[in-house]
């Protein structure tokens, strides 16, 4: 064999030894994090919307100035015109129209959501077998479907997740467009409901509680107790009621009703449109409650009629907020106070005399 054959074959055993070489290393090379992520061009920067669907419906959140809002839409019907000239009216009169509204959502849940979208990655492949989809609940009737947008409006990413894993910490997702379903950890699904009251922002007030100067609380019948802070450094509270006499309050009573002013939650807020301020119980309140603030702010919390109902609530509003919401029954009663519970030494009854504590 001569010099030029040995080279020709010695060059064509190189580059085969380097094809091996190379497919070695690519083989044992890991993916990089970010193609393992189901939404890899999410940014909590960008990202403008998501939208979440299963068997109980369906909850749109949307970001719109930084603010994350809970976007409903909901079929109202109105009555036709007289004549019964109105377009697309039904037989019966009334015709469908579309409501959407919107209010602020949950904080803490929020949060809890985007980190899911964020970290959600392709743990370990499980499956590419279509005729498993049912069985971990992957498919489009049990799987639950999670949606992403930036903030263009373009779609970055939509999976379905499926049901928890053996160990109950992971669940099975599948990308809408594939066949693969990956085990995820961290439990993605229970990040992910479409009940709306669960992303409902329950904060109605939030001010800083050192700020209150007054705290006027109008009772139904016209009872009014007063709590003021007094001028010096000490700081006391002095209460005033019925009594017409101010005498100091207990600190401890103070502190509570400010904390629950200053954290002022609902438990949900009134959907129904068609309740009147009369059927609310907001023409005759039971409680107004005026809190006085150092910047002069007047946040006012108005408590109208229960609701009849199970979970024992009462319609609210609050001074500055166009929503009427839903508050416990338990939380009104930290507002309901009155003068003997809040003073430190309750006023003598009308007509008595006060005897020294060193007198008999």
């Amino acid at each position: 064999m001569n010099s030029r054959k040995i080279a020709f074959y010695g060059t064509i055993l190189i580059v085969i030894v380097g094809i091996l070489a190379l497919s070695q290393f690519l083989a044992h090379q890991k993916p990089s994090a970010k193609s393992l992520l189901f939404f890899p061009a999410y940014s909590d920067a960008t990202v403008g919307a998501l939208s979440i669907t299963d068997q109980g419906g369906t909850v749109r959140l949307e970001k719109k100035s930084g603010t994350w809002s809970v976007v409903t839409q909901a079929t109202q019907t109105s009555q036709a015109s007289p004549l019964g000239q109105t377009p697309g009216v039904s037989p019966a009169g009334e015709s469908a129209v579309p409501s959407v509204s919107s209010f602020p959502a949950d904080s803490a849940s929020m949060a809890i959501a985007l980190e899911k979208i964020k970290e959600m990655k392709m743990d370990q492949l499980i499956s590419d077998n279509i005729a498993k989809q049912e069985a971990l609940e992957v498919d489009t009737l049990k799987g639950l479907l999670l949606q992403v947008w930036n903030d263009k409006g373009t779609l970055i990413g939509s999976v379905r997740i499926g049901k928890s894993g053996a160990d109950y910490s992971s669940n099975f997702v599948r990308p809408v467009a594939s066949n693969k379903v990956y085990s995820v950890g961290g439990s993605p699904r229970f990040a992910f409901f479409t009940d709306v009251k669960r992303w409902r922002d329950k904060s109605v007030l939030s001010f800083d509680k050192a700020s209150v100067q007054k705290v006027s609380i109008q009772k139904k019948g016209g009872t009014l107790i007063e709590l003021v802070k007094t001028a010096d450094t000490t700081m006391v509270w002095q209460v005033t009621g019925p009594s017409k006499v101010s005498t100091k309050a207990k600190q401890s009573e103070v502190d509570g009703l400010l904390e629950t002013l200053s954290k002022f939650m609902c438990a949900d807020v009134e959907t129904d449109a068609s309740l009147t301020d009369s059927a609310m119980g907001f023409t005759v309140p039971e409680l107004i409650v005026t809190t006085e603030l150092k910047n002069n702010d007047r946040p006012m919390i108005t408590v109208g009629a229960k609701k009849t109902g199970p979970e024992n609530q009462f319609w609210v509003r609050v001074s500055g907020k166009s929503s009427v919401y839903l508050v416990s029954d338990m939380d009104i009663q930290k507002l309901d106070k009155n003068e003997s519970g809040l003073a430190e030494v309750p006023p003598a009854p009308r007509g008595a005399v006060a005897v020294p504590k060193n007198k008999k």
